[in-house]
């Protein structure tokens, strides 16, 4: 059973280039399952990537903590 809000991974004409490596995606459907209404990407970039494992989901926030650090700005 998934108990997490899925993403159908593309609506339309837009199509997630993270959903085959995104548990959100991959994560077998339970009998009343919810989803994103919209793709949730914001200038390429999706704060709701839920990566298949732990090594690919440290390197993510790693990469998008050092990213978005404005403490040096």
């Amino acid at each position: 059973m998934t108990d997490i809000c899925k993403c159908k991974g593309e609506i339309g004409a837009i199509i997630c280039p993270y959903k085959e490596k995104c548990f959100r995606y991959i994560a077998k459907a339970d009998e009343y399952q919810t989803y994103f209404l919209e793709l949730p990407l914001k200038d390429g970039k999706c704060d709701h990537y839920w990566a298949e494992n732990e090594d690919d989901l440290w390197n993510q926030k790693t990469t998008y903590d050092n990213t978005n650090d404005t403490r040096n700005t």
